[in-house]
């Protein structure tokens, strides 16, 4: 199945051919998603897998994948969790965080309950910290371990856990992230977000002015992230739709740079129809994100 992903991650990436390599990654884009749609469950069935999570190494730090999900995704959320399991690199754990709010009874489809017996784990959460409850809690919770944040709507390539192990192990102090934007200023000015140069991977070494997009596939290490990450009753009240602009510019606030490379960065391939209820148009379109980014770095008193 990963055939599908290794072409398209091939293609040469956006902003090397200008809008006719952006053109081409759309279209092969889709082409991608719809063999995936067609292709993976009937894959899955021919081949099963018994477990999902490492049970056989013995590792000095743990790895944690950590995710969420809400009611109008939780369906089509077994085929992300399922890539994840099937990685090169199978995490120690994999968590799903969910709003006990949002699932009366905690009922659940069978397709979810049915990865438990494989490795997953399902953890019930008083509260909706909407996006925020795939680090929230985890962070705090899992000190010691290494945490991988995704998220439920995403095909993952069967090399994403071990790319991010690989960047982590070369930047032991650094967020590591598939996907980045970089951020870029007029006049020593922030621009605004759709300015930005979107899936950047031309940059080397760690730097402030790269954006991560957690859910594309964000490892975190052991103990990084300030501890005003977790004031949630301030995120609750600024940034409640974006928590990659809270958890990006925490970062900048506690000096952690962030590193990227070349090997998935470019859009993901989304799950089924679930980008249909993405907050994409609320914080992307309508500059939901850049009034959160303002208020964020007002609250943090950064330039």
């Amino acid at each position: 199945m990963d055939c599908w992903y290794k072409f398209y991650f091939a293609l040469p990436d956006d902003h090397a051919l200008g809008i006719i390599g952006k053109v081409v990654n759309r279209v092969v884009a889709k082409l991608v998603k719809k063999q995936l749609e067609k292709c993976f469950p009937i894959y899955c069935t021919k081949h099963p897998l018994s477990c999902g999570v490492n049970r056989d190494e013995i590792r000095d730090r743990k790895l944690v994948c950590s995710l969420t999900s809400f009611p109008a995704r939780i369906d089509e959320i077994w085929k992300s969790i399922e890539t994840i399991f099937r990685q090169s690199y199978k995490a120690d754990e994999v968590i799903l965080w969910l709003a006990t709010t949002q699932f009366p009874d905690h009922r659940l489809p069978e397709s979810i309950l049915e990865l438990q017996k494989r490795g997953l784990t399902i953890r019930w959460c008083d509260e909706d910290l909407r996006s925020h409850k795939k680090y929230f809690y985890v962070l705090q919770e899992y000190k010691n371990a290494d945490i991988v944040l995704l998220d439920d709507d995403l095909y993952y390539p069967d090399r994403l856990l071990e790319n991010l192990v690989k960047m982590a192990q070369e930047n032991p102090a650094c967020i590591c992230a598939t996907r980045v934007h970089r951020m870029t200023y007029t006049c020593g000015k922030l621009n605004p977000y759709r300015q930005w140069h979107h899936n950047f991977n031309k940059w080397r070494g760690d730097s402030s002015d790269l954006f991560f997009t957690s859910g594309a596939g964000t490892l975190i290490p052991a103990g990084l992230m300030p501890q005003d990450t977790f004031n949630k009753e301030v995120f609750k009240d600024i940034c409640f739709f974006a928590d990659d602009v809270w958890l990006n510019f925490q970062a900048r606030n506690g000096n952690v740079k962030v590193v990227t490379n070349s090997f998935y960065n470019k859009d993901e391939i989304s799950v089924g129809k679930t980008q249909q209820v993405k907050l994409v148009q609320q914080n992307v379109l309508v500059g939901g994100n850049d009034k959160q980014i303002n208020a964020v770095k007002s609250y943090l008193k950064l330039n």
